[in-house]
Protein backbone atom coordinates (compact mmCIF):
# COMPACT_ATOMS: atom_id res chain seq x y z
CA UNK A 1 0.00 0.00 0.00
CA UNK A 2 1.68 3.35 -0.81
CA UNK A 3 0.49 6.50 1.64
CA UNK A 4 0.43 9.70 -0.09
CA UNK A 5 0.24 13.36 1.88
CA UNK A 6 -0.03 16.37 -0.49
CA UNK A 7 -0.08 19.84 1.77
CA UNK A 8 -1.50 22.95 -0.10
CA UNK A 9 -0.71 26.58 1.69
CA UNK A 10 -1.88 29.69 0.53
CA UNK A 11 -4.61 32.21 1.12
CA UNK A 12 -7.02 30.15 -0.94
CA UNK A 13 -5.92 26.90 0.38
CA UNK A 14 -9.03 26.25 2.53
CA UNK A 15 -11.38 27.43 -0.22
CA UNK A 16 -9.45 25.48 -2.84
CA UNK A 17 -10.12 21.80 -0.71
CA UNK A 18 -13.49 22.55 -0.06
CA UNK A 19 -14.44 23.41 -3.79
CA UNK A 20 -12.50 19.80 -4.83
CA UNK A 21 -13.75 17.69 -1.63
CA UNK A 22 -16.96 16.46 -3.64
CA UNK A 23 -14.90 14.67 -5.93
CA UNK A 24 -12.72 13.36 -3.70
CA UNK A 25 -12.12 9.12 -3.73
CA UNK A 26 -13.65 7.32 -0.67
CA UNK A 27 -9.62 7.02 0.29
CA UNK A 28 -8.96 10.77 0.50
CA UNK A 29 -9.13 12.34 3.78
CA UNK A 30 -8.73 16.09 4.53
CA UNK A 31 -8.02 17.92 7.75
CA UNK A 32 -7.54 21.53 7.69
CA UNK A 33 -4.98 24.03 10.14
CA UNK A 34 -4.86 27.91 9.81
CA UNK A 35 -3.52 28.40 6.15
CA UNK A 36 -2.68 24.68 5.45
CA UNK A 37 -4.86 22.11 4.18
CA UNK A 38 -3.79 18.00 4.18
CA UNK A 39 -5.07 15.65 1.71
CA UNK A 40 -4.14 11.95 2.46
CA UNK A 41 -4.87 8.94 0.51
CA UNK A 42 -3.62 5.25 0.18
CA UNK A 43 -3.49 3.38 -3.28
CA UNK A 44 -1.63 0.15 -4.53
CA UNK A 45 -0.16 1.68 -7.31
CA UNK A 46 2.33 4.42 -8.28
CA UNK A 47 0.52 5.23 -11.42
CA UNK A 48 -2.80 6.23 -9.47
CA UNK A 49 -0.88 7.93 -6.95
CA UNK A 50 0.94 10.15 -9.88
CA UNK A 51 -2.63 10.91 -11.80
CA UNK A 52 -4.56 11.44 -8.19
CA UNK A 53 -1.96 14.01 -7.47
CA UNK A 54 -2.12 15.30 -11.32
CA UNK A 55 -5.69 15.71 -11.66
CA UNK A 56 -5.97 17.28 -7.75
CA UNK A 57 -3.25 19.69 -8.69
CA UNK A 58 -4.77 20.46 -11.77
CA UNK A 59 -8.08 21.25 -10.29
CA UNK A 60 -6.27 23.03 -7.31
CA UNK A 61 -4.76 25.16 -9.93
CA UNK A 62 -7.93 26.28 -11.37
CA UNK A 63 -9.74 26.89 -8.57
CA UNK A 64 -6.77 28.78 -6.90
CA UNK A 65 -6.90 31.16 -10.57
CA UNK A 66 -10.94 31.31 -9.88
CA UNK A 67 -10.21 33.11 -6.30
CA UNK A 68 -7.63 35.17 -7.59
CA UNK A 69 -9.85 36.55 -10.78
CA UNK A 70 -12.62 37.10 -7.98
CA UNK A 71 -10.58 38.95 -5.59
CA UNK A 72 -9.11 41.47 -8.16
CA UNK A 73 -12.40 41.86 -9.81
CA UNK A 74 -14.30 43.19 -6.61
Amino acid sequence: MIHTKLTLSGEYAQIVQRSLEPDNLSSMQTSENSKKVIVQFETNRIGTVLSTIDDYLMNAKIAEDLCSITKTKK
